[in-house]
């Protein structure tokens, strides 16, 4: 997917936890935010970029479907995440 003109890379998805996200065609850093939020809206993980990537962990989060938004710059999207 693309986020103000950068190229992201979200994996694993479905996952069992650990969660990445990485700006593909960046060199140096990337600032954004990374939040994950539960069917009943309620945010249960965020981090900022380090880098070009982020890491999150919801292994302590019930398996079911999540919300993930991801903001760089004034853009933000959002993708559909799968805990199993």
């Amino acid at each position: 997917d693309v986020l103000d003109g950068k190229k992201l890379k979200i994996y694993p998805n479905p996952t069992e936890g650990e969660l990445w996200v990485e700006v593909l065609d960046e060199i140096g850093e990337s600032e954004g935010t990374v939040m994950i939020y539960g069917s009943n809206g309620v945010l249960v993980s965020s981090a900022q970029m380090t880098g070009s990537s982020a890491q999150l962990d919801i292994s302590s989060c019930p398996n079911g479907l999540y919300i993930m938004q991801v903001k760089i710059g004034d853009s933000v999207l959002s993708w559909k995440i799968i805990k199993k």
